[in-house]
C-alpha cells in the first residue's frame, strides 16, 4: 500500500488540469485492487489548507473531506475517530484539530484539558 500525500489530495481537489492526472493514478490504483492510505495528519493538513489557505466555507470542507473517507479507494487511518471529529466540525462549529481532540480525549477517559 501506498501513502497520498496533502499535496497530491488538494490538487485532485482545486487544479483541474492536475486532477486529470490523479484520476488516472486513482483508477490504476483501483484496477490493481490497492488502497492508497491517507493519515490522520494528512487529513488534518487537509482541512487546514482547504479552510485557512483557500477559505473555503466549513460546508464545502466537509464535504470534500466526507467523500474522501467514504471512498473505498482510500484507507483513511483511524476512520472512525476521524469520522466523529468530521462530525463535530460540522455541528459543533469546532476547528477540526480541536474536535478530533475532542474525540480522542472521550475515548482515552479524558475529561478536561488545563
Amino acid at each position: 500500500m501506498k501513502g497520498i500525500s496533502t499535496k497530491t489530495l488538494l490538487e485532485f481537489f482545486t487544479d483541474e488540469e492536475r486532477a486529470k492526472e490523479i484520476s488516472k493514478l486513482f483508477l490504476e490504483v483501483e484496477r490493481r485492487k490497492e488502497k492508497l492510505f491517507v493519515s490522520r495528519y494528512t487529513l488534518l493538513e487537509l482541512v487546514y489548507l482547504l479552510e485557512k489557505v483557500l477559505h473555503l466555507d466549513r460546508d464545502r470542507v466537509y464535504n470534500i473531506v466526507k467523500t474522501l473517507m467514504e471512498d473505498k479507494l482510500f484507507k483513511i487511518e483511524g476512520l472512525k475517530d476521524m469520522e466523529r471529529a468530521l462530525e463535530i466540525y460540522k455541528q459543533e462549529k469546532k476547528d477540526f484539530l480541536e474536535a478530533l481532540k475532542e474525540v480522542e480525549y472521550s475515548r482515552s477517559g479524558v475529561r478536561e484539558e488545563y
